[in-house]
């Protein structure tokens, strides 16, 4: 593990952090590898990171970039004690903490593990099937975290915190192409828009032609009693044979993110932010390993190779947002954080065989709004409350 040797001003970060993944930055080589005060918010305020107790791995926005980190599951990777799998194709990422967490599939189920974007709280996996661009840092916070954050927290919880908006200009646009043709755009513009107004607009793209071969179907003639759904019952009419498609497991999605920040007044500031996605990638296919209901089996073993009656495909598109306002009082910070979250999503899903044995689709329409208010103390007078 390198250390980060921090600047002579104050880190402010999301959590309370006993172990922290950092990379050495080159323009800090020649400072000596101190770390002089760390100001952490894992009680919901600023602290000294040696005055609180919780254990939180840490990703800048820079360590997202140098890992590849692309999907919330890509985290697990670099973080001791997480596991995060997709439990539907490339979607539905179930979270678990420490061996602690909820093994279901469902869109409309609730994590054990709680996941927050921009402190709003996501009560479904579903909610989860996003890309990461743009994001400030993400915080693993491992334990239970029921006082402070309450609902599903049990195993802990997972903050992802996007970019805010800047007062000096600030632009990029990176552009990464790979294998199977895959090609991923990304950028945001920041700057302030007037006198006590600034936003950032931030997006990205990601194409690839897949990397599994689909070596079709066989079809059928009209009556076939091999084209079966559910027992006995035949699917009527001739079902067209599907050609040859190498390029199965096909990638496509967007994604886009403005933001605003507001001063008010001098003790006011507001934070709004809104998103939206659009995802008609291919659904995952399954490989054969044994021989099918019609009696067909693979003629060999390549795990890249499927054989499937039609192309499993992923319809969704995502809006939401969120509203902070923080009022500044004599006795602390009183703030209000609003969230609205939707996604409608049809999915389907094939039966790895070359016949038609059953067809899936899932349909989901999803949506939720989340209001959070606390009142931050800023003394230490206990007689004021």
């Amino acid at each position: 593990m390198k250390t980060t040797p921090f600047l002579s001003r104050k880190l402010s970060l999301a959590s309370a952090v006993t172990s922290v993944l950092m990379v050495q930055s080159p323009f800090l080589s020649a400072q000596k590898n101190t770390i002089e005060e760390v100001i952490v918010t894992a009680q919901k305020r600023e602290q000294n990171m040696q005055d609180v107790g919780i254990v939180v791995t840490t990703f800048t926005s820079y360590q997202l970039r140098d890992f590849k980190l692309y999907e919330p599951k890509d985290i697990a990777s670099q973080t001791p004690g997480l596991d995060i799998k997709n439990a539907v194709g490339n979607t539905n990422p179930v979270i678990t903490i420490r061996g602690v967490g909820l093994n279901d599939y469902n869109s409309n189920n609730n994590p054990s593990t709680a996941a927050h974007v921009n402190e709003v709280y996501m009560a479904s996996s579903a909610y989860l099937s996003f890309q990461l661009f743009d994001i400030e840092r993400i915080e693993v916070l491992k334990g239970p975290q029921g006082t402070l954050y309450g609902r599903n927290s049990t195993a802990g919880t997972v903050n992802f915190i996007t970019a805010r908006p800047t007062e000096e200009l600030d632009a990029s646009m990176e552009v990464g192409y790979g294998n199977y043709n895959t090609l991923d755009v990304r950028g945001h513009i920041s700057n302030k828009i007037t006198e006590n107004l600034s936003g950032r607009f931030a997006f990205m793209t990601r194409n690839s032609g897949g990397h599994i071969e689909n070596d079709g179907t066989i079809g059928n003639s009209a009556g076939d009693a091999r084209i079966i759904l559910f027992g006995d019952s035949v699917l009527p009419g001739p079902v067209p044979a599907i050609g040859k498609d190498d390029k199965s497991a096909e990638t496509d999605v967007y994604a886009w993110r403005a933001s605003f920040d507001w001063i008010a007044s001098d003790d006011i500031d507001i934070f709004f932010s809104i998103h939206g996605s659009e995802d008609t990638s291919n659904q995952w296919v399954y490989s054969l390993r044994t021989e099918d209901a019609a009696g067909f089996s693979a003629p060999d073993d390549d795990p890249f190779t499927v054989y499937s009656d039609f192309e499993p495909t992923i319809d969704s598109s995502g809006l939401g947002g969120s509203l902070r306002i923080d009022w500044d009082l004599p006795v602390g910070t009183l703030t209000s954080v609003t969230g609205y979250e939707e996604l409608d999503r049809v999915m389907g899903e094939e039966d790895a065989s070359p016949y038609r044995l059953t067809q899936s689709e899932f349909f989901g329409d999803l949506y939720e709004i989340t209001q959070e208010i606390r009142l931050t103390s800023t003394t230490e007078d206990d007689s004021l409350f």
